[in-house]
């Protein structure tokens, strides 16, 4: 019977594991937070940024007077990430 008292604390238990759940998640995400990105992969990051960004405007060329300004503000955005 989905009325009975006991449906309810059933009900009520189960919420209290998620609710459990979720915050133990984010207690782990929060630690990594803190942790250090590694030399390797932000120099991986950064190169491969780099090679994106001056194969960019072969992409766009067919922006015509508008692909500088395009690459720019992609390159602008996509750099200043680290």
């Amino acid at each position: 019977r989905p009325d009975s008292p006991t449906s309810a604390l059933y009900v009520e238990d189960r919420m209290q594991g998620h609710i459990t759940g979720a915050l133990s998640s984010i207690e782990e995400m929060a630690q990594i937070v803190t942790v250090p990105v590694s030399q390797e992969y932000s120099r991986h990051t950064s190169r491969f940024l780099t090679v994106y960004v001056l194969i960019l405007p072969f992409a766009l060329i067919e922006l015509g007077h508008l692909m500088p300004v395009a690459v720019t503000v992609t390159a602008w955005a996509l750099l200043s990430i680290e």
